[in-house]
Formats: C-alpha cells, sequence, structure tokens
C-alpha cells in the first residue's frame, strides 16, 4: 500500500457501488439509441440557448415556425425570466419612436 493513500478514502472506495454498465444501442428499425436522441436533443438546447442569449444582448429573432417560436419564448421565459411577447412589444415601442 503506498504511503500518500489515506485509510479512510480506500474504505469509501469499497463502500461505494460499481458503476452501472453503459446503456445498449438499440431497438427499432432505424437502430436509433436512446443516448442519440438525447444528443440531439441537447443540441437543439445548445441552438436556443445561443439564440436566447443573442436575443438578450440586442439581436433581433425572426419568427419562422409556431412551434419553435414557442419553444423559445418558453426557454427565454425559464432561464432568462423574460417574457418573450413584452419584450417584443417593448422593442417595437422604442424603435418606432
Amino acid at each position: 500500500m503506498p504511503s500518500d493513500v489515506c485509510v479512510g478514502s480506500l474504505y469509501r472506495y469499497a463502500l461505494q457501488p460499481p458503476p452501472p454498465p453503459p446503456p445498449r444501442g438499440g431497438g427499432g428499425r432505424q437502430k436509433s439509441s436512446l443516448l442519440t436522441s438525447r444528443s440531439q436533443n441537447m443540441h437543439e438546447l445548445a441552438c436556443v440557448s445561443g439564440i436566447a442569449a443573442a436575443y438578450r444582448l440586442g439581436a433581433e429573432y425572426r419568427e419562422f415556425d409556431g412551434f419553435a417560436t414557442d419553444f423559445f419564448a418558453k426557454y427565454l421565459m425559464l432561464s432568462h425570466g423574460v417574457w418573450y411577447s413584452r419584450e417584443e412589444k417593448r422593442r417595437r415601442t422604442a424603435k418606432n419612436t
């Protein structure tokens, strides 16, 4: 046993359960795995996060789809605490004056 290893840390390590096995890909005709769908969802969330940050810094959000606009508005409210409709109204009035 090396002298720099604490006995308490070995005891804690012995009490921890082993890590779970990695998930198996699977099922379906197209062989899409759960990890692939989760990574795609995380990518979409990362894109919306970047768009929301740019919007908060003053960039314009161009609406192109009702679902995307709704998702963006919900993300903006949950993460930044800003209502998209109120912010758009405020920006329009500031732009016209």
